[in-house]
């Protein structure tokens, strides 16, 4: 019993711990701190420089700051129980991890809304996967033919700028993007809706074309 009490205890302030943990995210993201999402950002471009300029590969940079946290964590650790020691700072716990993160409660919380994102993730593969876009018939797929032109773009960027060089940009956008859209998001808003009605308009005209062509194709 008291471990069910204990373990209930805990379950409020992991909640709340993953909870900061997204807010924090959020908040380096929209610069919100600017001091810390400055030093976080100069920090990534410090990785992208050793890995794209001096050819450092990633497992050795992932190495390197894992010996780095691991090596600072002791230091840390021992200075401060020798200056505890010294009564220059006060005796402090070694940190503990908690035994519990998640409950059982809360993954069964959770299995209805992530089953039904399963199915329609593996709905929105299978199609993908099997890839019918019959033109004959008018039966268009049109995921399929955003994913495609997605690869298209993929496929450019990384002949053009290198896989280091798309997480890069990747990377920039992501600290850079949610800021801009929240300052312009009214003349993002409005130039997303012209550029999407050109492009349907666009679309259409192809589709008559093609219906067109198709016709003739039949008919011969």
């Amino acid at each position: 019993n008291e471990g069910a009490l204990c373990k209930s205890c805990k379950m409020p302030e992991v909640t709340h711990s993953l909870s900061m943990l997204r807010s924090l995210a959020m908040d380096l993201l929209m610069w919100r701190n600017p001091l810390s999402s400055a030093l976080v950002f100069a920090i990534c471009l410090f990785g992208f420089f050793l890995n794209g300029i001096l050819g450092y590969s990633s497992i050795t940079i992932f190495a390197y700051i894992a010996l780095a946290h691991i090596v600072s964590r002791i230091v840390y650790t021992n200075a401060r129980t020798v200056l505890a020691e010294m009564n220059v700072l006060e005796q402090r716990q070694l940190v503990r991890a908690p035994d519990y993160f998640v409950s059982e409660d809360e993954l069964t919380q959770l299995v209805p809304a992530a089953a039904a994102a399963i199915n329609n993730a593996l709905h929105t593969v299978f199609g993908l996967l099997v890839g019918e876009c019959n033109l004959f018939t008018g039966h268009v797929n049109v995921a399929l033919l955003k994913l495609a032109a997605a690869l298209y773009v993929l496929s450019f960027l990384g002949k053009a700028l290198g896989t280091t060089g798309v997480f890069f940009v990747l990377f920039v956008a992501a600290f850079t993007g949610p800021k801009l859209f929240e300052k312009k998001r009214r003349e993002i808003e409005h130039a997303t809706a012209v550029l999407k009605e050109k492009a349907e308009a666009v679309a259409r005209a192809a589709t008559l074309q093609l219906s067109g062509f198709l016709s003739k194709v039949k008919k011969s």
